[in-house]
């Protein structure tokens, strides 16, 4: 019988050569770690990235770099500089220095190949905080996000979400031109390649959605034009071992959008640019946009793996054909072995368990030699039981606002486990973890999503201070 470590610690080349150590990939999460209004990558990251450096990941994932300081996502986003001054490069150099790391914490092994995420979030950037005050956002066609049937909803999206305008055919020239230099930059900062984010809605996802791309030839109506032009333009400045993958939707699952059988088509297209020597190594599978972030959201197990066996079944006959990784809610290691053994994925990706527990694949693959005997594992999944994510009353039942509450509990973790790592050279331990998770509030943590810990941390108190100087004038008065 093939053990656990035998199927998920196996090494795996991609279509440019590289080698993945073994089958984990730690996905992308936003951090909400950078300066307010963007900025580069900072000690935050670094001492959370390299937590993950340590953990036995294959391929490691930053959150998203933003080709455009003027759409930003929440306004702490990592940004793409607009030079390759040394003041623009060495924090990326130390992002990339913190990812390979020493291997995992007791042993050496084959370094993790560090992957610089790169997108632009287009109509989905919101007001004030996406780097506009007044100007709308850019979009491959000038089509409005769909608010929510709630009229909170709706009164939260015309305030966020302005309607966005088209680019001309020169100016989204211009925007395509920022993601290969974002590339250029990631290979001068010694990172292994970088993934192009074609989901989520975000702008590459727009040029191949019929909802959102409605542009005349050659950029429009929806096609992969756009995407295959990135890729040529990224393939031709790079060296042949430069990794290029890409985030995709298995659909964007609103009405008019793009479907799973029109995305189907698009991976067995995608996998054919390698015989026109434009290869792309990685396809990872997710789905949904702002309208339904079905990305943040769903509980369901491996909610796309159905979708990515018929992607990988479909390719699996075509010279060096994109490896895929299969993403979403995957919490169990039985999951992970059948998605493996069964052909339903190359890579299994994880982002919120590895939050907690950056040491993960350790863990899993090794767990005699885990140094932490403090975690409990559950019997039935095989993992550390995740606590559950704070609902609040106030979230107003709206499926992007309880999923930004849900981003800010994991964005409180992330900077709680980068300020250990920087003051112990550690992760927390579980029974840390266990205290944190209860002492977590989801009112101060959104505070913290935009403001980030310490300035919420202030506000926290001469909150409670106020509060407390207003009693006693009060009762003083009686």
């Amino acid at each position: 019988m093939t053990s656990t470590g035998e199927v998920l610690n196996s090494p795996v080349m991609l279509p440019c050569g590289r080698i993945a150590p073994n089958r984990f990939v730690k996905a992308s999460m936003y951090e909400a770690l950078a300066d307010w209004w963007g900025g580069l990558p900072n000690h935050d990251h670094e001492g959370m990235y390299e937590l993950w450096g340590k953990g036995g990941w294959g391929i490691i994932l930053t959150g998203n770099a933003q080709v455009a300081n003027d759409h930003l996502t929440l306004g702490r986003d990592i940004v793409v500089p607009e030079d390759f001054s040394e003041e623009s490069c060495e924090p990326y150099e130390r992002l990339a220095e913190a990812i390979h790391g020493p291997g995992k914490a007791t042993e050496p092994h084959e370094k993790p190949l560090a992957l610089l995420q790169v997108s632009h979030a287009t109509r989905q950037s919101p007001q004030l905080v996406g780097g506009r005050i007044f100007a709308p956002p850019v979009c491959v066609s000038d089509v409005p996000l769909a608010p929510p049937d709630h009229w909170f909803g709706r009164l939260f999206f015309r305030l966020l979400f302005k309607h966005p305008t088209s680019p001309s055919d020169a100016e989204l020239d211009k925007i395509l031109d920022r993601f290969v230099f974002a590339a250029r930059l990631a290979h001068k900062c010694k990172f292994d390649g970088v993934q192009l984010h074609g989901a989520h809605g975000y702008l590459l996802a727009c040029t191949v959605s019929p909802k959102t791309n409605k542009r005349t030839p050659p950029y429009g109506p929806a096609s992969l034009y756009i995407l295959k032009q990135l890729v040529q333009r990224i393939r031709k400045a790079m060296p042949s071992d430069f990794v290029v993958a890409i985030k995709l939707n298995a659909a964007d699952y609103v009405q008019g959008g793009l479907t799973e059988e029109t995305a189907l088509e698009h991976i067995k297209d995608i996998a054919g640019w390698a015989q026109e020597g434009y290869p792309v190594d990685l396809i990872e599978i997710s789905g949904g946009t702002y309208e339904n972030p079905r990305f943040l959201t769903s509980t369901r197990q491996a909610l796309f793996s159905a979708f990515s066996r018929k992607a990988l079944s479909s390719i699996r006959d075509i010279p060096n054909a994109p490896k895929i990784i299969l993403t979403g809610s995957i919490r169990s290691v039985k999951i992970m072995m059948e998605t493996i053994t069964s052909g339903h994925a190359d890579f299994v990706a994880l982002a919120r368990p590895s939050v907690p527990y950056p040491y993960l694949p350790w863990l899993i693959i090794d767990p005699a030699s885990y140094p932490d005997k403090t975690v409990s594992i559950d019997t039935e999944t095989g993992l550390p039981k995740l606590a559950d994510e704070p609902s609040p009353w106030w979230n107003f039942k709206i499926p992007l606002f309880g999923a930004g509450v849900s981003t800010a509990w994991w964005v409180a973790f992330m900077a709680r486990q980068s300020a250990s790592q920087q003051k112990r050279r550690r992760p927390l331990l579980g029974k840390e973890i266990s205290q944190l998770e209860k002492t977590l509030d989801p009112f101060w943590i959104s505070f913290e999503l935009f403001i980030g810990r310490r300035n919420a941390v202030k506000i926290k108190w001469i909150t409670y201070a106020g509060f407390l100087l207003f009693l006693i004038f009060a009762l003083r008065r009686l």
